[in-house]
């Protein structure tokens, strides 16, 4: 048998604190990665490009949710792979800006990606202080 004995009270342990690497819950962080391990594609990662080029923005996530609508009739006859993105960008680029001027601005910087491969882009578009609000 195993005896533990404690030789501080709980009180003085302290948690460690966490890295957040995406503002969603961690639990649908693990599923996605087990869900697609494998390294960001070309459509993916010319988006991360161009967006923290164009915007730099202080937070920026882009979930490939390509998988999901693999099976639906108006993916048939389209090439497979990442078609389908939900993108969360945070930047001071937006002050100031309407939903919808943040959103055209997005699909002006990502038009060539829109008219060749992206079938559907879901967008969430904060500035700083908007996103500050959300967590609070």
């Amino acid at each position: 048998m195993y005896l533990l004995r404690l030789t501080r009270p709980l009180q003085a342990f302290k948690p460690l604190p966490t890295l957040t690497l995406r503002f969603v819950s961690r639990s649908a962080f693990l599923n996605d990665f087990y869900k697609n391990p494998t390294m960001p594609g070309p459509v993916y990662t010319s988006i991360q490009e161009k967006l923290s080029a164009a915007l730099e923005p202080t937070q920026l996530e882009i979930v490939d949710d390509s998988a999901k609508h693999a099976g639906h009739a108006a993916m048939k006859g389209l090439a497979k792979g990442e078609t389908h993105f939900r993108v969360v960008v945070v930047s001071n680029a937006f002050e100031g800006k309407p939903q919808i001027k943040r959103h055209q601005l997005i699909y002006q910087i990502l038009d060539e990606e829109l008219k060749a491969q992206v079938h559907a882009l879901s967008l969430t578009t904060k500035t700083p202080a908007e996103f500050e609000k959300l967590k609070a």
